[in-house]
C-alpha cells in the first residue's frame, strides 16, 4: 500500500489503527486491502487528521470496521449490526485498541 494510503492518519499509533481497521474490514468485509482503503478513506473524509476524532481510541478497530461495513451508505444499511451477538462483542484477538 502507498505512503499516503491513509491521508488523514498523521502519527505513527493513527496509522497503526487504520491499518488494524483495514485488516478487520478484509477479514470480516470479504473485501480486498485496495477496497477497505476506499472505504476507510470515504468513512473519515471529513477528517484532516483523524486523531481529532476525540472518540477514535475509544473503541477498538473492529468496531470501527463494522461501522464501515455496515454504513448506510458504504456498506449494507445494517446499523443494528451491535445488536447481532455474532458480530458484538468482538471476536477474541479483536476486543483491544
Amino acid at each position: 500500500m502507498a505512503a499516503d494510503e491513509f491521508p488523514f492518519a498523521r502519527s505513527e499509533m493513527s496509522k497503526a489503527f487504520c491499518r488494524r481497521v483495514r485488516e478487520a474490514v478484509v477479514l470480516f468485509g470479504d473485501k480486498s486491502p485496495e477496497e477497505a482503503c476506499d472505504l476507510i478513506r470515504r468513512f473519515w473524509h471529513y477528517l484532516d487528521d483523524i486523531e481529532e476524532d476525540v472518540f477514535l481510541y475509544r473503541e477498538p478497530p473492529y468496531y470501527y470496521a463494522m461501522c464501515i461495513l455496515h454504513h448506510p451508505v458504504l456498506g449494507d444499511d445494517r446499523l443494528d449490526w451491535i445488536r447481532d451477538d455474532r458480530l458484538w462483542p468482538p471476536p477474541q484477538g479483536w476486543e483491544t485498541v
